[in-house]
């Protein structure tokens, strides 16, 4: 019987290899789905109970270990782990036996080994790819959170990994199903980016406990979701909830990392094992498939980092699904095994014809049971969380600047260690701060490494643009450089110089207005725009707590303020600063001391004294400085030694900022602490209140109450808290004000008392919580606990709708893709001289667009093309103006970017929208849904609805 099967291998095997001469050609085109996804997947049997055992290693992008670490398979003692002997392994047995297949999910680590093979190598892997054996799920860098990352981030990381996996092996086949096991609950955003890009489905492990047993019950375990309130139907995406967790079943781990006995299967052998092996899979299979509804159910058979002996692996499932099989004919049995993928299995549900219920909300919070939520991770890492925001706008920015100055392909290796560096951060290990605090000092020295070397871009492409011609005379070209310190005060260039430029660049599509903040240690400065006007000038004393902060190198007391005004969008406009030798008007003026007093011009004025209530309130009444000047006025809080704060109000805007310092966090108490800023109005909002969704649609939230089951609540603090990635509102019932704050990076907020909302800034812990990390979340720096920086900005507004304002959509794209600062050093002696060989003002594109309308992505992609994305800002119904549909031609967006051909895509920029994707009948929509296709009169106009996001890849014309 053994070498019956081995026989039949060996002739499939050979069949395989005769037929697919052709599939090892380059394919470097699009993907249309002409070819059926699906061909490779192997029958499932009418009647039967078909199992899908779905072999898989969960590699994480750094955990416990450093990228480096878990690929190479160094710090064994920390963790067995080594990722680059998992994909020698797996592809070896996939060679041996065409039958079986396994899931890649990890595209930075399949990228990084593939180009170490040899040729022949390369071109092996390259078949077991096309013919579904080595299925790729996912397909981005990395296994991202959903709840702390930001839209632009997860949609960057998913294409830049789909763009590795063309350059790999082609346009076919494509990943069209979602592998999401290990995400800590799960974003409505994640889910429409997903659909949008042409998934077929997601996987889930971790959901709430509750949420899961009750789905169990019901049998709802696999649902339809609706991802966005806005996309209707299109945003669809079929969602299967794994009953257990994501490794094999209990007793069949046959991993080199697990105790489970292999099969046995000599019956001369006293551990001869069949029999009870093949009668406990079949009760586990039957046990499984009362909580599902189809006869088809998915099983995962790995774990994280295992495969690193495949053989073992292998070899053990094939006879597990030899014998349960031979049931089939010996017993009567029902039971059909068949090695499998997620998009496979997708497409034997799909085809029981089954109607699924809609789900609207999201999957948040994650709790694992009464007294563990999985929220604190949403501020955990506080510093690393804005350095992540931080590196994505220096992304965006780097990107739009090497199309916009046409540079040389010999600077794209930075932008590639970029774009690698930030879809390594969104790992659901990375930016969340679960991590150990090596490895996230390993992440930020690489994001570090990736931005600077990205600044050689940055600079190469505005000397390009700024210089008028080349410069004969003496002057060296002034290098450009951004102060990535500047949120402590600290920037050796505007401290230094008695002479520099600065730069700001918006990287948004309308004209925006940007206040530039810089320390220096002169008495007096004047600044001049590109028309040579002088402009006015305040120096603003720096907050005292930062004089003392732990590597902190500035000896700047002050910082110069001034106002960049009307930059262009996709633009610039550059600045002479000289020192001046005597003080003149502009220095702030001191107010009286203590509370009460007001700051602000007109709208919005901010009334002192602002106190928190419980939980444990530092100050009742802090120290307090205010100072007044013609540009800005701030009240300068203490209220200990480790918590600070600055309320902010420029003169010309219609909002405040509050600017936040927190740490070192005491712990001489012996226990950690958790610190929130919250905000306390009078408001009557009935336990509501609103969170964004990675930066998107806004999610309507209840205290103690989910959506979708009767939720039962022991830890009313925890179990309440969302992620904030951008915004959190409450309105008032009554009078329809409402209470906007915006974040600089992901936090973790609710509403626990009517007219109150709160943030947390900072945590720091004591205790390892026993859920795989092992250590405390206690981060220090320079000896001592870690010290944040960071704002909140704040918006009270009269509207009958929450959080919807035109105002707070700016704000938040303002904090998304904010205005980048680049200083230089110049030797021009006055600005007649620097003016007359630089342009000082540059836009990117003929006309601003439409304030509802947004170029998300505009980067090189390969040859002589651009990769071109369009983003509709508003939802349906947000506005009645700014909701409406617009239509932009494409032909009059760039200055200097000829196009010769425009090719739509789906949102990951790898296929063309008529991809044949899955259709599935819903309780409310029983017809197929249709995808989007242009009906534009020319391929150069563009209609974009609420919410949309349309992506174009872009030829340039040559000379």
């Amino acid at each position: 019987m053994e070498s019956d099967r081995l026989r039949s291998w060996t002739i499939h095997l050979v069949l395989v290899l005769s037929t697919c001469v052709t599939c090892l050609k380059e394919v470097t085109a699009l993907s249309d789905s002409t070819t059926d996804p699906f061909q490779f997947c192997h029958p499932v049997k009418q009647g039967m109970l078909n199992v899908h055992l779905v072999p898989h290693s969960h590699d994480d992008v750094g955990w416990l270990k450093t990228v480096d670490q878990y690929y190479y398979g160094s710090k064994q003692e920390i963790q067995k782990a080594g990722v680059q002997y998992i994909l020698d392994s797996v592809t070896d047995e996939l060679l041996i036996n065409p039958d079986r297949r396994f899931v890649q999910v990890e595209t930075y680590y399949l990228w990084r080994w593939f180009r170490e093979q040899k040729a022949r190598k390369q071109q092996q892997v390259k078949e077991l790819v096309r013919s579904g054996r080595l299925a790729i799920a996912n397909g981005g860098i990395t296994s991202s959170d959903e709840a702390t990352t930001y839209y632009q981030c997860l949609i960057d990381q998913l294409t830049w990994g789909f763009r590795r996996i063309h350059d790999m092996f082609g346009a076919e086949p494509l990943p069209l199903a979602a592998w999401k096991i290990d995400s800590f609950g799960h974003s409505r955003e994640m889910g429409s980016i997903l659909a949008q890009m042409g998934f077929n489905g997601v996987f889930f492990a971790r959901i709430d406990y509750q949420d899961k047993y009750n789905r169990l019950q019901d049998k709802t375990a696999e649902l339809v979701w609706q991802t966005s309130a806005s996309l209707g139907t299109s945003s669809h995406l079929f969602t299967s909830i794994f009953n257990n967790h994501y490794s094999a079943p209990s007793g069949f781990c046959f991993d080199i990392l697990c105790n489970d006995e292999p099969v046995n299967d000599d019956p001369d052998s006293r551990g001869y094992n069949v029999d009870e092996k093949v009668n406990n899979f079949i009760n586990f299979a039957r046990n499984v498939a009362k909580y599902y509804v189809t006869n088809n159910i998915i099983v995962p058979m790995g774990d994280d980092f295992h495969y690193q002996d495949a053989h073992v692996n292998f070899k053990n499932m094939d006879k597990l699904i030899w014998y349960v099989n031979e049931r089939q004919q010996q017993k009567g049995s029902t039971i059909n095994v068949l090695y499998s993928t997620p998009s496979c299995y997708l497409k034997a549900v799909n085809e029981a014809n089954v109607t699924w219920p809609l789900k609207y909300d999201d999957f948040f919070p994650y709790g694992s049971d009464y007294h563990s939520y999985w929220t604190g991770f949403y501020t955990s890492r506080p510093n690393l969380k804005y350095f992540e925001r931080l590196g994505n706008n220096y992304l965006q920015v780097c990107k739009q600047l090497f199309v916009l100055a046409a540079l040389n392909t010999k600077d794209l290796k930075y932008l590639d260690a970029l774009r690698d560096a930030l879809g390594i951060m969104q790992h659901h290990d990375a930016i969340t701060g679960t991590e150990k605090q090596h490895v996230a000092d390993d992440y930020a020295l690489i994001l570090h490494k990736a931005v600077t070397g990205c600044e050689k871009i940055t600079n190469n492409a505005l000397r390009e643009l700024m210089h008028k011609k080349k410069d004969e005379s003496s002057h060296q070209p002034e290098i450009f450089q951004s102060c990535l310190l500047l949120n402590i005060s600290d920037c050796a260039i505007s401290e230094k110089s008695q002479v520099f430029t600065v730069t700001v660049y918006n990287p948004l599509s309308y004209v925006t207005s940007h206040y530039v903040r810089l320390p220096v240690t002169g008495v007096s400065y004047s600044v001049r725009d590109p028309a040579g006007t002088q402009l006015p000038v305040q120096l603003v004393p720096i907050p005292s707590p930062l004089f003392s902060l732990p590597g902190r190198k500035s000896k700047a007391t002050v910082e110069m303020v001034f106002k960049a005004e009307d930059v262009p969008p996709l633009g610039y406009k550059s600045y002479y600063v000289e020192e001046l030798p005597h003080r003149v008007r502009g220095k702030s003026d001191l107010a009286d001391d203590g509370m009460d007093s007001t700051i602000g011009n007109k709208s919005p004025t901010v009334l002192f004294p602002i106190r928190n209530t419980k939980a444990v309130v530092l100050a009742a009444t802090p120290e307090s400085v205010t100072y007044t000047g013609e540009i800005v006025d701030e009240v300068h809080q203490i209220f200990t030694d480790w918590i600070s704060q600055v309320v902010r109000v420029y003169k010309d805007d219609n909002h405040f900022e509050l600017e936040w310092l927190a740490g070192p966090i005491p712990v001489n108490g012996g226990s950690g602490k958790e610190v929130i800023s919250r905000f306390s109005t009078n408001f009557e909002n009935n336990g509501t209140f609103y969170t964004d969704s990675n930066g998107r649609e806004m999610i309507k939230r209840i205290r103690n109450y989910r959506p979708t089951w009767d939720v039962k609540v022991k830890e009313p603090i925890s179990a309440n808290y969302y992620p904030v990635t951008t915004k959190i509102v409450i309105n008032d019932n009554k009078t329809k004000q409402h209470l906007a704050v915006f974040t600089d990076r992901s936090q973790g907020g609710t509403s626990h008392r009517d007219g109150e909302l709160e943030l947390m800034i900072h945590r720091r812990t004591l205790h390892d919580d026993g859920l795989g990390v092992g250590e405390a979340l206690n981060e220090q720096q320079y000896g001592k606990g870690l010290i944040a920086r960071g704002k909140h900005y704040v918006v009270l507004a009269v509207g009958n709708k929450p959080g919807k304002t035109a105002l707070e959509k700016d704000i938040a794209q303002r904090r998304g893709m904010s205005p980048l600062v680049f200083l230089a050093k110049t030797s021009y002696s006055s600005f007649e001289k620097w003016a007359q060989k630089h342009k000082t003002e540059f836009s990117g594109v003929k006309q601003p667009l439409p304030r509802n309308i947004k170029i998300l992505t505009l980067e090189p992609w390969s040859n002589n093309t651009i990769l071109l994305r369009l983003e509709h800002l508003f939802e349906k119904g947000e506005d009645d103006q700014l909701s409406k549909s617009v239509t932009i031609d494409l032909r009059k967006l760039f200055v200097n970017l000829p196009f010769s051909h425009v090719t739509e895509t789906l949102l990951g920029g790898n296929q063309q929208p008529k991809n044949g994707k899955l259709h599935w009948i819903t309780e409310k929509h029983s017809q197929k849904k249709t995808e989007h296709t242009s009906r534009e009169s020319s391929p150069y106009l563009i209609t974009l609805m609420p919410m949309q996001i349309r992506t174009f890849i872009v030829k340039l014309k040559t000379e």
